[in-house]
């Protein structure tokens, strides 16, 4: 059995790999995603309780495994559709990100 198509459309063209590829394309962001949570941990437990930055060091470390920690989510949601065998399609739409703008 072939693994599920994957078509991607973009304005420049559309794009047609099979699944494989695109699991080990996943595989491999995922693993740097995990690597991003792993920094961003690190630099949170060399931060100086006493340094005058302490704050904005934290702060953007948490956003940094924050981000990771949602692109992992997108990527499960992701996987989830093209590893699909059930014979009804389902579907993923990524939401739009919210830039820490006011609605």
């Amino acid at each position: 059995m072939t693994p599920n198509r994957i078509r991607i459309t973009t304005d420049g063209g559309i794009a047609e790999v099979y699944g494989d590829i695109f699991s080990d394309m996943l595989v491999e962001y995922s693993l740097a995603l995990s690597e991003r949570k792993k920094k961003a941990q690190e630099q949170m437990g060399a931060i100086s309780l006493g340094g005058d930055f302490r704050r904005q060091q934290f702060s953007a470390a948490c956003i940094e495994y924050d981000d990771a920690e949602s692109r992992m989510g997108i990527l499960d949601a992701i996987e989830k559709v093209f590893k699909n065998r059930t014979g009804v399609p389902v579907s993923y739409v990524q939401p739009i990100p919210n830039l820490g703008g006011s609605a």
